[in-house]
């Protein structure tokens, strides 16, 4: 851009042309990501991988997702309402009722794609973990009865920190043990 002189343009010039531009536009950062997983019994895994593909290029998401016969693992993003749409859509399914979805406002084009595969894993942890059950999980406990528990008398839990180490130095649970993990699998 030059001015009509042939000098370059200043600053000031540039912020003259932004006159009668609005504070706020939409833009592809006005979106939502959403995190969840769950150990559950998927009989059909790809069956249930092509279901959730035409889900999502239905609602316009994009994102990653990891199915096996052991559950979901996936991180989407979209528009607000396709997030929201997604969530409803999986919590009539009774097996996804009480997952913990996580949102977070983000960019809704934060993957360039889509990619939903099988795998034989949803989280790489290694053979030695196959015979695990999701239905013997341990129950879910709210911040206030995790915090009741920590603090109740007598003998105290133990708290393992399995993040990898990077996370695990920005912050920790105080006593938590560090299980020196790079990454799974």
């Amino acid at each position: 851009m030059t001015l009509h002189d042939g000098a370059a343009p200043t600053a000031s010039d540039a912020h003259a042309s932004w006159e009668g531009l609005p504070l706020y536009a939409h833009t592809p950062w006005d979106g939502t990501v959403l995190l969840f997983y769950k150990y559950v019994h998927i009989p059909n895994p790809e069956a249930f991988c092509a279901e959730q593909i035409a889900l999502c290029e239905r609602l316009g998401m994009t994102g990653r997702t990891r199915i096996a016969h052991e559950g979901i693992n996936a991180t989407y993003a979209g528009d607000k309402a396709a997030i929201e749409q997604y969530i409803m859509h999986m919590q009539r399914d009774q097996r996804f009722a009480d997952v913990d979805f996580k949102t977070s406002p983000g960019n809704a084009t934060h993957f360039n794609n889509l990619q939903v595969k099988v795998h034989k894993e949803i989280i790489c942890m290694g053979e030695e973990y196959r015979h695990i059950r999701p239905e013997q999980t341990a129950p879910h406990l709210s911040p206030q009865l995790f915090h009741e528990r920590l603090s109740a008398p007598g003998p105290k839990p133990v708290l393992l920190d399995c993040r990898n180490l990077y996370e695990y130095k920005i912050g920790h649970f105080s006593g938590a043990v560090e299980v020196p993990t790079r990454h799974f699998g």
